[in-house]
């Protein structure tokens, strides 16, 4: 079983102890604003996907996959050099877009 989270909604999860789940739209909006890298980074989670970069049409090179970042964790992870020594940027096309997400560098 793979950990895995997006960063718009981690952070409210822990803050607010209450369990993670996608659909809650309260946990993903609020989440977005908290901006802490040093959470994402320090739970080593496997798996990390960005909002605006999840589901493109086109497979996004590492600069426009940077360049998408939207929220205040989202930025503060791209400027945190840990985040590209310890992750990997992935890219699996499926027919509605590629999808894009850090790996975990095992």
């Amino acid at each position: 079983m793979h950990r895995w989270t997006s960063v718009f909604g981690y952070r409210a999860a822990i803050a607010s102890g209450k369990p993670f789940s996608p659909s809650t739209q309260a946990i993903t909006s609020a989440g977005h604003e908290q901006g802490d890298a040093d959470v994402v980074l320090q739970r080593a989670l496997e798996i990390i996907v960005f909002d605006r970069a999840f589901l493109r049409q086109r497979a996004l090179e590492p600069d426009a996959f940077i360049a998408a970042a939207r929220s205040p964790t989202e930025h503060l992870l791209v400027e945190d050099p840990r985040l590209f020594e310890r992750y990997v940027l992935r890219r699996v096309p499926t027919p509605v877009g590629v999808v894009h997400y850090l790996e975990r560098i095992q």
